[in-house]
């Protein structure tokens, strides 16, 4: 459960990162399309061969439950947040 947590951490900063960087313009339309375009074509299908690789377990199945759950929340919030702060 710990290293669920460090990942979800992990991934907050990740965004919070993006977002200075782009609020800064040091991410402009350009370099976005490009970060995608790795991100789509080399990255996803590499993290999907390996995620295969693991061997199934109890605590395996509730850490994506977990995690499932934790995407939920966020998207919620997320999309409560846009719509309160974009009128």
């Amino acid at each position: 459960m710990i290293s669920l947590l460090i990942t979800f951490i992990q991934m907050v900063v990740l965004i919070v990162l993006g977002v200075i960087l782009r609020r800064i313009r040091y991410i402009d339309e350009r370099i976005q399309k490009g970060l995608s375009n790795i991100l789509i074509n080399a990255i996803l299908p590499f993290n999907l061969i390996s995620s295969s690789q693991y061997a199934y377990s109890r605590e395996m199945a509730m850490g994506l439950i977990a995690v499932g759950a934790a995407a939920t929340c966020y998207f919620s919030f997320a999309i409560m947040g846009m719509r309160l702060f974009a009128k």
